[in-house]
């Protein structure tokens, strides 16, 4: 509908008039009826029509219950069904439908096209230091009617440099940290390296006496424990001069071989012995001996030698301290295990 404002008015339109306000007040009412119901007596009152209705928000401690105006109840009927609520309880809030009967939250990342791309950016500048700004998924769930944050995958700029290296951490919630989750589940670096908070996936165990089957030893305590159990020089050596050894320890033959020892005893009567056994304590048994040499004075040379079959176990031990000592293979190249 077009008005022509135009002065002075053709007083051949003078008639029109009264039907053109007539159409200006049948259209406002059917606006007003189309988006109301239960409109009172000079359009007082009424409720949205669905589709017209304001969403609800603000609402923290409890799902609405009654309509806009405060006292009717929400039923199901074509005013109250497809209302919106957003429970602010959560941070960004959640978005709820009224069905009729309850309030349903809306999946509004539900995504069906095939190969979709989610893409966020970081607004920090691009300057020496300034790469720091982290995007973040986080997982809340209500917890005795109170939202707590689960935990959080992150992809983050790894380093203050400018470069383009990413980290990305996995964080969850330890069961007391309500909406700031503390451990570091897992962590990946930029380099490749692999680190955790929790010991529950990297074991620091030197020993290796916990016997874990579920977690992962660090190298620090890989190579503590080898180098505790290796015999000291070359591994696998075929040096002519043998692997040397230490004395007092036991060790394992890991196939033939011959093992020797001389000393300068610094008294009398002392002996070097060696023990030999298919048991793990050679030394245990006196009966176990091989060979023992008693010094007949002080500064005499003393020396033994023996074989040692496959997966025997054997140890030298001197009264006087300081024996030199070397194991030499049979065929293949190996050392002693150090028991």
């Amino acid at each position: 509908m077009v008005w022509n404002n135009t002065t002075p008015i053709d007083h051949t339109k003078i008639g029109s008039l009264p039907s053109e306000i007539r159409s200006v007040e049948l259209n406002t009412q059917t606006v007003i009826e189309k988006e109301h119901e239960n409109l009172g007596t000079g359009n007082t009152g009424g409720e949205h029509s669905p589709g017209a209705g304001v969403a609800y928000t603000g609402v923290t401690s409890a799902a609405p219950t009654f309509r806009p105006d405060g006292t009717t109840l929400l039923s199901a009927n074509e005013v109250d069904s497809g209302r919106i609520w957003y429970d602010t309880t959560f941070t960004p809030p959640v978005p709820y439908k009224w069905d009729g009967s309850a309030w349903v939250a809306l999946n509004l990342l539900a995504v069906n096209i095939v190969s979709a791309q989610m893409a966020t950016q970081n607004t920090n500048s691009s300057s020496n230091g300034a790469r720091e700004g982290a995007g973040q998924w986080r997982h809340k769930a209500s917890i005795s009617g109170s939202s707590k944050t689960l935990g959080y995958v992150e992809i983050a700029h790894d380093g203050t440099s400018l470069d383009e290296k990413g980290l990305f951490r996995v964080v969850l919630n330890d069961g007391n940290d309500a909406d700031a989750p503390s451990i570091t589940a897992i962590q990946l670096a930029s380099d490749g390296s692999i680190a955790s908070a929790s010991s529950a996936i990297l074991l620091d165990d030197d020993t290796m006496s916990g016997d874990d089957a579920t977690r992962i030893a660090t190298q620090q305590s890989i190579k503590a424990y080898v180098d505790a159990k290796t015999a000291p020089g070359l591994y696998g050596s075929t040096d002519s001069a043998g692997v040397a050894l230490a004395s007092t320890e036991i060790y394992q033959a890991p196939m033939h071989g011959a093992i020797y020892a001389y000393e300068n005893m610094s008294s009398a009567d002392y002996d070097l012995a060696v023990y030999i056994s298919s048991a793990a304590d050679p030394s245990a048994n006196a009966g176990n001996i091989i060979q023992k040499i008693e010094a007949a004075s002080a500064s005499s040379f003393v020396a033994i030698n023996a074989i040692v079959a496959s997966a025997s176990y054997f140890q030298i031990l001197s009264q006087g301290g300081s024996p030199n000592m070397k194991w030499l293979p049979f065929g293949a190249a190996g050392s002693p295990d150090k028991q």
